[in-house]
């Protein structure tokens, strides 16, 4: 079973936080106030920059025609500028494993679905480009750069990874557009307020656990002030739980009947297979794959688990991908915890 989990403007973190040198009492409470719009992977990480941890990860440096059967993306990839490993920085000390971040996830397997080799540190958010994690570095540049679309952009830009979506026609793009901002600009709030507000108490005492109980509560009252005064601002806060439980049902339902159709078209194969129905990925995969397994593996997400459950070709899409390009991560679950 997975051990940690994640999402983009917030910090999921993991399970159990091993923290080589926590910041003091008066420093975690000021960046509770200098971040008080907590989102959960970005702006809660109670470590400063001497508290990074490097993680030794275990992870392949994938040849791109071994990894994807798919002509298209080995042809691409072929052209693509030899580049020493790159550094991506999770948030989250371990290895291993998926975190509760879904922004981290896209961002791994976009790296994974071009073949560019990378290593994981934890990092933190006082080093963080726009106070958000994921965040990269590279050895060809001094600089941190953050935001997970806006870093696969500058790697495309730069010849580190090719254009998954450079062959797609305008309304295929526009699909893929659409299908990316359906999960990252609604889905994500939703699961913030479920994690936030809806488990507070798993969600707190998961991403909190390095710091002492009483502080922990008072830390974790801040927290979960900042995120609501957001999410209220946003609109997710003013439905009611009958609304946003509607939503997330009719989110996945309809990416499942998408996943339907593309499956359909690619019988007789246990190779992945993917959104638009092509023979290669496209943008969209990556974070789909990503909001699929860190739901999956968020001990603060029920909701989610349960309803990403009750659709099996949400499920046979993500394993295929797990098995294909994850084979060094722990996999989720296969049966709905409790």
């Amino acid at each position: 079973m997975a051990s940690v989990c994640a999402s983009h403007h917030f910090s999921y973190l993991p399970r159990t936080l091993s923290v080589a040198d926590p910041t003091s009492t008066s420093s975690i409470l000021a960046q509770s106030s200098l971040h008080s719009n907590y989102f959960y992977s970005q702006k809660f990480h109670f470590l400063r920059g001497k508290s990074n941890i490097q993680l030794q990860a275990t992870i392949p440096s994938y040849d791109i025609n071994q990894l994807s059967p798919f002509h298209q993306v080995s042809k691409m990839a072929s052209s693509l500028k030899a580049t020493p490993k790159l550094t991506v920085y999770r948030g989250f000390p371990v290895k291993n494993a998926y975190v509760w971040s879904p922004f981290v996830s896209k961002l791994e397997t976009r790296l994974r679905l071009a073949g560019l080799p990378y290593k994981i540190e934890q990092g933190s958010l006082g080093q963080a480009p726009r106070g958000k994690i994921p965040y990269i570095s590279t050895p060809s540049s001094p600089d941190f750069l953050g935001d997970s679309t806006l870093i696969i952009k500058k790697l495309i830009q730069d010849g580190l990874i090719s254009d998954l979506n450079g062959s797609l026609t305008p309304v295929q793009r526009a699909q893929d557009l659409a299908l990316r901002g359906l999960l990252e600009d609604k889905l994500y709030f939703i699961q913030t307020h479920e994690r936030w507000n809806d488990n507070y108490v798993t969600m707190r005492s998961t991403v909190m656990a390095a710091i002492p109980y009483p502080i922990q509560v008072v830390v974790g009252l801040l927290a979960h002030r900042g995120v609501m005064r957001t999410l209220y601002g946003q609109g997710t806060a003013r439905w009611t739980p009958e609304e946003r439980t509607a939503l997330v049902r009719e989110t996945w339902e309809s990416v499942s009947a998408v996943l339907l159709e593309s499956r359909s078209n690619r019988t007789g194969s246990d190779a992945p297979f993917w959104v638009l129905g092509g023979s290669a990925p496209t943008e969209v995969d990556a974070t789909l794959y990503g909001f699929i397994a860190a739901g999956l593996v968020c001990h603060a997400a029920p909701e989610t688990q349960s309803t990403v459950r009750s659709h099996p070709v949400l499920l046979d899409y993500a394993s295929r991908i797990h098995d294909r390009y994850f084979p060094d991560y722990e996999k989720w679950s296969e049966t709905e915890e409790s």
